[in-house]
């Protein structure tokens, strides 16, 4: 009999974590296990989960640590916790620690064993603040962050580093990005530097668009392609930040996509210039489909971006050392193109999907294994369905 596993996802936009969570998602074997998700009752990654036929509930996740959302918190926890009493989970896994105290308030009775993935580079302070110390694993998207764990005193026997993983096959070079260009007035020769990342300040956005404002001085007929999703007011800074640099025209900001291929097609070069990051994802999207990246060296993405092999690394808060690797690259293209093929080398190598779904399912088979015979059959309680827990 499958057994089941309650992922718990508290944003309802789509991002890296959603995306990740959605790939791990259409590959678990089946037979073998049974996915659900709670998860906020609308928005683009519940549509994306009914449309996969996987069981979905409606939860809200207040953030923990914001006085402001103080009064949700209690009602929040015994309505997840009325969920794990309903359908009586094998396993828990949390997709972002954001969630992991109501994880825990709500499994207090129950004891399941709950898996925290860390998303984040974290602060020794976070790891207890958040009860990682106190999930029966956690998983990290790299291993800066997984040494901050082992330095907050988590045993190293409850931690390992899984890549995020990505499909070669549905990353393909072959993609054209040829319409996105019509959409947008870019013409078919022009040199795109593109950047697939939810416009927030600890992407860089802005140090991205004063480095480009540098390169158009020297490459003029270079298009800036922001790709995510812009309608923060970070988001509005931007486009005015565009507009003071004198670069607004040659700047395309697409917003949100759910499907980022075409866009990066049309990329001649990903830049990801974030202040932190734990591993990167668009990057090993774009790396995939056979693009040179430039990134900064900041968390796990050293550990994705092979220097002056896949592409380039960069200081972060430093628009003069960006534009300076930005303009090199596009003024030897050779250099994007076998950046790019060895890019699509190190994802086949290091960072599929498969292989990631492939490590879950061994630390799943682990933690449960003592907890119920392979030949008892669970008791599914009783049933609960859309908005019986509202």
């Amino acid at each position: 009999m499958a057994r089941t596993i309650l992922y718990l996802q508290g944003i309802s936009e789509i991002g890296g974590a959603e995306r990740a969570l959605l790939s791990v998602l259409e590959r678990l074997d089946k037979t073998c296990w049974q996915p659900a998700v709670a998860c906020p009752a609308t928005g683009p990654l519940v549509t994306e989960l009914k449309s996969r036929g996987i069981p979905t509930y409606p939860m809200v996740f207040p953030a923990w640590r914001k006085l402001t959302h103080v009064l949700w918190r209690v009602p929040a926890w015994l309505k997840l916790a009325r969920l794990v009493q309903a359908i009586r989970p094998d396993l828990i896994h949390v997709n972002d620690l954001y969630w992991m105290p109501q994880a825990l308030l709500a499994n207090r009775r129950w004891s399941i064993p709950v898996v925290a993935t860390v998303r984040q580079n974290l602060k020794p302070a976070r790891v207890r603040q958040y009860g990682l110390d106190r999930a029966a694993f956690v998983v990290t998207v790299s291993n800066a962050s997984r040494d901050v764990l082992l330095k907050a005193g988590v045993p190293a026997e409850r931690v390992r580093t899984i890549y995020t993983g990505v499909d070669p096959d549905r990353f393909s070079p072959e993609y054209d990005g040829t319409l996105v260009r019509t959409q947008l007035g870019i013409p078919t020769e022009a040199p795109v530097i593109g950047c697939v990342a939810n416009v927030l300040e600890i992407k860089g956005h802005d140090i991205l668009l004063h480095a480009f404002a540098n390169v158009v001085k020297v490459h003029p007929t270079a298009h800036l392609l922001i790709v995510g999703r812009d309608t923060s007011s970070y988001g509005a800074e931007m486009r005015a930040l565009a507009d003071r640099l004198g670069i607004a025209e040659r700047t395309h900001f697409a917003g949100f996509q759910p499907d980022v291929r075409p866009y990066l097609a049309a990329m001649n070069l990903v830049v990801l210039p974030s202040r932190s990051e734990a591993l990167g994802l668009a990057l090993l999207e774009a790396m995939a489909m056979e693009k040179a990246v430039v990134a900064s060296a900041v968390g796990g993405i050293p550990e994705i971006v092979a220097d002056g092999v896949t592409g380039k690394l960069v200081s972060p808060e430093d628009p003069a050392a960006l534009s300076g690797v930005i303009i090199e690259l596009l003024s030897h293209p050779e250099r994007l193109i076998e950046g790019g093929r060895q890019g699509r080398k190190r994802i086949h190598s290091a960072f599929t999907v498969e292989a990631e779904t492939k490590a879950l399912d061994s630390i799943y088979r682990s933690l449960i294994k003592d907890e119920r015979s392979p030949d008892k059959e669970a008791s599914p309680g009783p049933a609960f369905v859309w908005g019986t827990y509202r």
